[in-house]
């Protein structure tokens, strides 16, 4: 009796059965073995098991349906602890980060910790030098008023394409960034921040401008962590947020942006 695989257990199919009784007549099985093949493929199928060729297995999936199955390793979780860390400002610009005193507070051990560092460093929001630990990057004012001079034709460009549109993506990270609690850390601010922008820029459908705001994102992170000070009132922030994308959606879109991008950065000693 012969035996093929159907969704978690094991079955018995009439084919496969009368295949093994005509083992004697080659010309037979042969013919047989390819309804064997075709019943088997349909059944897998059937239950949500994905094949490539004959011999190549792949995980099984359900048409529709994503994997909600996230497996967090141990360098993805120091980076992202690292990372809510330097967006929420607690780290300060110019701190190095040894790998040893960051191993002996998060109990990993140093490999581990320098993955998770060239995480950061590859996003940006860390620079390493020869013969030097990797560190916060200072971002001066005078960086910030160059990174608007850039992003700022980008902005707009992405305004006029959208006018009077409503973009639900950024709609939602939205009303995410208003619903976070008064002490939700700084970083969780800056991920719907930046979620809300790429929703945006993403809705125009052009890969290039996809590609030059996304040159701009590690900068334009670390810039919003001095806007924690501008924005100690976070519902401003969503104020204006939101009348951005009111404007944007009413066709009034070149006007928004140019106000939208018109707030100061805060002062820091060494600017």
């Amino acid at each position: 009796m012969a035996y093929f695989l159907y969704g978690r257990g094991l079955r018995t199919t009439p084919v496969a059965t009368a295949a093994t009784l005509a083992l004697a007549e080659p010309a037979v099985a042969a013919l047989l073995g390819l309804l064997v093949l075709r019943e088997t493929l349909t059944l897998c199928r059937s239950a949500g098991w994905c094949c490539s060729g004959s011999a190549s297995w792949r995980w099984p999936y359900r048409r529709g349906r994503r994997s909600v199955l996230r497996p967090v390793s141990t360098v993805s979780a120091l980076a992202d602890a690292l990372r809510q860390r330097v967006l929420s400002g607690e780290i300060d610009p110019g701190t190095s980060l040894p790998e040893q005193e960051i191993a002996a507070a998060y109990g990993v051990a140093r490999p581990t910790v320098r993955e998770a560092l060239a995480v950061l460093v590859h996003e940006g929001l860390l620079r390493r030098e020869r013969n030097r630990s990797a560190y916060v990057p200072e971002v001066t004012t005078a960086d910030l008023d160059d990174l608007m001079f850039v992003r700022r034709p980008l902005e707009q460009l992405m305004a006029r394409s959208l006018a009077g549109r409503r973009v639900r993506e950024a709609d939602a990270a939205l009303e995410r960034m208003a619903a976070l609690p008064d002490d939700a850390p700084w970083s969780d601010v800056v991920a719907e921040h930046m979620a809300l922008h790429q929703a945006l820029v993403e809705a125009v459908g052009s890969p290039r401008l996809l590609r030059l705001y996304g040159a701009l994102a590690a900068e334009t992170r670390l810039g919003l962590v001095r806007l924690r000070r501008v924005y100690e009132d976070r519902d401003q922030l969503v104020a204006e947020h939101r009348a951005l994308l009111d404007a944007i959606a009413a066709g009034d879109a070149q006007a928004a942006v140019h106000e939208h991008l018109a707030h100061s950065w805060g002062s820091t000693a060494g600017d």
